[in-house]
């Protein structure tokens, strides 16, 4: 779908769909030790999803990282939306010596086809999460241990304030049912009384760096979640890529004087 080679781009907004690779990163392959690139309110479905080894013979099924492969860089990736992403092993994403951080994203129902780490393979510990959302991801590989992503023996991924079916040793994670509003229809906002709803972390909120709501004040905190709805809008933020929108109910009716 996308090459960056020591890029610093700034992708909003965009949607990387149905993208196919012959070895790794089918959405987007991220190179150089001086790229930082940042994506910002992007939807990544679909990506590699082909899963037979004669598709793997002509080119369309990536070894790792249906969504992203970190070859090199720092890429950073913020209420980003991944779903049916599938590889063989890292259905979302393969950190190879790059360090991708992903703040609240939701990732969920991706895919590792013969390997390890539904949604990632980060043997040598180099993926941060903060925010995030990660459930109904599946492995073939160490079914259940697995399933939502692989750390190996080099390293541990960092998980701080996420929900992450099966449990991840972190700051503040949970794992508990995020409570979707129509997850079969890939509805992934939440429902009011979700056990993400003010469970976040403030403090990982980054810069406006996408100018999401046109105002040119980049250094502000970001205003907008994925549904360009105000992103902290609670106590706290919500962990994942939406916020919990709720309209308040209407005030109460003046007496007459």
């Amino acid at each position: 779908g996308m090459l960056l080679d020591n890029s610093c781009a700034r992708i909003v907004q965009c949607e990387f769909v149905n993208n196919r690779a012959a070895w790794a990163g089918a959405g987007v392959s991220i190179r150089g030790e001086g790229g930082a690139p940042w994506f910002i309110n992007c939807t990544f479905r679909d990506n590699g999803s082909e899963t037979t080894s004669a598709a793997f013979d002509v080119g369309v099924t990536p070894f790792g990282g249906g969504a992203a492969a970190v070859w090199s860089g720092a890429p950073t990736f913020v209420n980003c939306l991944f779903y049916n992403n599938k590889a063989w092993e890292g259905g979302v994403v393969l950190p190879v010596f790059g360090t991708p951080t992903f703040i609240n994203c939701t990732i969920v129902n991706n895919q590792a086809t013969i390997g390890y780490g539904g949604a990632f393979f980060d043997p040598d510990g180099r993926v941060t999460f903060r925010n995030c959302i990660l459930r109904g991801n599946t492995t073939t590989k160490g079914v259940g241990l697995y399933d939502q992503g692989y750390s190996g023996s080099l390293g541990t991924t960092t998980i701080n304030y996420s929900d992450v079916q099966g449990g991840w040793t972190g700051t503040a994670n949970i794992d508990a049912d995020p409570l979707f509003q129509n997850p079969a229809g890939h509805d992934y906002k939440l429902q009011s009384t979700s056990p993400c709803k003010n469970t976040g972390e403030n403090a990982a909120l980054p810069p406006d760096v996408g100018n999401l709501d046109w105002d040119l004040d980049t250094d502000e905190i970001i205003p907008l979640d994925l549904a360009r709805s105000g992103r902290n809008v609670g106590t706290s933020v919500d962990m994942g890529a939406y916020e919990v929108y709720e309209i308040p109910p209407p005030p109460p009716p003046q007496e007459p004087e």
